[in-house]
């Protein structure tokens, strides 16, 4: 939570379902759970606070691209195209096809496929299709032995 490096937090949900944010000048920002999980700060019309000068709990992919050039950008996005046209090999997978220049004449660096994450975050479809169910069931023995007098 980058919340925590700019100002003190509570939070007692057995008093109620909120998260207060304790700013140095002493006002507190109150944000309330919602049935979605997250904590939204409704603000009120009596309330001084400048809710433009904290900072934000959701970063977008608009703000990441902010902290690079458009050069990179543009090189992240072809790296990220590149990833989906090869399969979604993984991460440390795809630096490595990069790193040991497996595809003749390519571009794309690995620095390119570090800020594709950076930018747009990890994969899902690869996320969701390498988790596993858990160990298999134990093999139940469909025979009755019965003992031979």
């Amino acid at each position: 939570m980058e919340v925590r490096k700019v100002c003190h937090v509570t939070l007692d949900t057995s008093i109620e379902p909120v998260l207060l944010a304790h700013h140095l000048d002493g006002s507190i920002m109150k944000f309330e759970e919602k049935e979605s999980d997250l904590y939204i700060y409704k603000r009120n019309s009596n309330t001084s606070i400048n809710v433009i000068s904290h900072c934000t709990l959701v970063t977008t992919i608009e703000e990441n691209k902010k902290m690079l050039t458009k050069r990179q950008v543009c090189n992240a996005k072809l790296a990220q195209n590149l990833y989906h046209k090869i399969g979604r090999p993984g991460e440390d997978a795809f630096e490595d096809i990069l790193w040991t220049n497996k595809i003749n004449n390519c571009l794309i660096t690995v620095d390119d496929a570090r800020h594709a994450v950076a930018i747009y975050g990890p994969e899902f479809p690869k996320l969701k299709g390498t988790t596993t169910a858990g160990p298999p069931v134990a093999h139940v023995s469909d025979q009755n032995l019965l003992a031979v007098p």
